[in-house]
């Protein structure tokens, strides 16, 4: 069973905010690049790496390139966050433009931090400015946003795991699956949730 979607995008880099109630992804996908993840509002957790993180407002979630990742949503409300994802080629290509580490905070685990008020301004802005811009601005602009999350994952982080009862049946059968998801069968999700297999068949 491969429960996991892979998505490719439509663009090298792709910078977006967004807010809706629905559609967001259900399931969890994967990317060929290095995803940041910003909860502005609507999530409460975070899948990824085996692990449900707490997600609250302005929280900033790296994800590592090729890891399976899902938000965990609360239902009928809105749903606002912000999605950077990074191609490897990208990454390295401003590495040897600008100092040798200086992406050096995106190739590590999974990382979150919480924004400040004045943070969340920033990254807002930086965000909508780099969609304004053209082709040959668009290169600086997103130089200017990943110096500005070195700052933030360098100076914050932290890893608060939502506690067992916070996470839903569904929820916690999709990190089962994710953990193993080439060999996982009915019996081996039931047993993880002390259930009873039927109730999944």
């Amino acid at each position: 069973m491969n429960n996991i979607e892979f998505r490719k995008a439509k663009e090298d880099i792709v910078v977006f905010h967004n807010k809706n109630q629905i559609p967001y992804i259900k399931s969890p996908h994967l990317h060929s690049s290095y995803e940041i993840y910003y909860n502005i509002s609507g999530a409460r957790g975070f899948m990824v790496g085996g692990k449900v993180y707490k997600c609250n407002g302005n929280d900033l979630i790296l994800i590592p390139m090729a890891e399976a990742h899902k938000a965990v949503v609360n239902k009928n409300v809105p749903y606002e966050r912000c999605i950077i994802n990074i191609p490897v080629y990208v990454a390295d290509s401003v590495e040897k433009l600008c100092e040798k580490d200086t992406l050096l905070w995106l190739k590590g685990g999974t990382k979150k931090a919480n924004l400040s008020e004045n943070e969340h301004k920033k990254l807002l802005e930086l965000t909508e400015s780099y969609n304004k811009e053209d082709d040959l601005m668009k290169f600086s602009k997103f130089v200017e946003i990943m110096s500005f999350l070195k700052e933030i994952f360098s100076e914050k982080g932290s890893e608060e795991l939502l506690e067992d009862g916070d996470i839903s049946y569904v929820d916690k059968a999709l990190l089962e699956i994710e953990k193993d998801f080439k060999n996982v069968g009915a019996s081996g999700v039931a047993e993880a949730l002390f259930i009873n297999e039927d109730y999944i068949n």
